[in-house]
């Protein structure tokens, strides 16, 4: 803080004394000004000295008298303590009872940070006051890196809520890793653009990005309405699934309601976009890939069966087993159903529903 016999810079903090005594405001202030350049605000009575550390966040050292107008500065130092932001405030406390041992003890206990006579020595008198001041400084610079640290640390447990699962985000959070999930009965949706690839051709990247990031957003919506959980997309493509992480009731006939309005609101984009879905129902293993770029993927026979099933779809159709559309009973039993070769799967009887016709 400065040699001794030259002058402190201020920090742009002020230095409040709370005093009766005209006299001894006048002193403690006049003693500050020999060796350091800091603005002093002077009180007579504790309310008043309460109210400016209530009012002003750049008090950075209280010079505190003991015996003042309505209180001690024992019962000074309690109402401060309730006050936000001055827990890290030293208090010099500066009274002439300076032989009264328990009298010091009780200051200190209550936070005050050191105790010195009115009938100081000037060097002692500096020394204290700049030690407070640089104690007070070294404080600020660590609240002020912490807060960085925190705010950080949130910023990093916010883009890893966006990019998992919270179910997974929190235990990645907890225990830096995420066992896997295994599901007897899970659902798997994709959907993907019909005739994308001619669309990329035809309109500039710009557009597509656009349009792309208009759809997804549109599915991300149904997909939390519908309790589905996004899983990722590839391309233009969409995948999504349903009681992998939580148990879900109904897994069928959300997973067509979410279809159905995913198809609906892509022909509302007014792109001239028309999606087909594949939807399967059966066990599947979920769990997460990489360590520096996480993702929470989905793996299985399930998984495969939904993208070859969406491969077989025409535009706005959602394709699932003949098993699962029977399943689903009702209107559905009556859907169209044919043999189909699947890549990887064999001979499978699919059904193919109109999702733009509510079966």
């Amino acid at each position: 803080m400065g040699k001794s016999g030259s002058r402190v810079a201020g920090d742009d903090g002020a230095v409040l004394i709370v005093d009766d005594s005209a006299t001894a405001r006048a002193l403690i202030e006049r003693a500050l000004r020999v060796f350091m350049d800091v603005e002093v605000v002077k009180v007579a009575e504790a309310e008043a000295g309460l109210e400016m550390l209530r009012r002003r966040d750049d008090i950075h050292l209280v010079m505190l008298d003991h015996q003042l107008d309505t209180m001690t500065g024992l019962d000074f130092l309690a109402h401060m303590a309730e006050i936000p932001r001055c827990g890290d405030i030293p208090v010099l406390v500066v009274t002439a009872l300076e032989h009264d041992d328990d009298l010091i003890s009780a200051y200190l206990d209550a936070g005050a940070a050191e105790f010195m006579p009115k009938r100081y020595r000037p060097p002692l008198f500096r020394a204290r006051v700049t030690s407070l001041l640089r104690q007070h400084a070294d404080l600020r610079r660590r609240r002020v890196a912490e807060s960085k640290l925190a705010r950080e640390h949130e910023r990093q447990q916010q883009l890893l809520c966006n990019t998992l699962p919270p179910r997974v985000a929190r235990e990645v959070l907890e225990t830096g890793t995420f066992r896997p999930s295994v599901i007897e009965h899970a659902g798997i949706l994709f959907a993907d653009v019909c005739g994308f690839t001619r669309y990329t051709r035809e309109n500039s990247p710009a557009k597509v990005v656009v349009g792309l990031n208009r759809l997804v957003r549109r599915f991300e919506s149904i997909s939390e309405s519908m309790g589905l959980e996004k899983i990722k997309t590839i391309g233009d493509a969409y995948m999504a699934a349903i009681g992998v992480l939580e148990p879900a009731d109904r897994i069928e006939q959300r997973m067509v309601a979410a279809a159905q309005e995913m198809i609906r609101q892509a022909r509302d984009l007014g792109i001239g976009w028309e999606v087909r879905v594949g939807l399967a129902f059966g066990p599947a293993v979920g769990g997460i890939i990489g360590g520096r770029r996480m993702q929470f993927d989905v793996w299985g026979e399930t998984v495969n069966l939904a993208a070859r099933l969406c491969a077989s779809a025409e535009p706005s159709q959602i394709c699932l087993t003949g098993a699962c559309c029977c399943a689903l009973g009702g209107d559905y039993a009556r859907v169209p159903m044919r043999k189909v070769v699947l890549k990887g799967v064999g001979e499978c009887e699919v059904a193919f529903m109109d999702g733009l016709v509510a079966a």
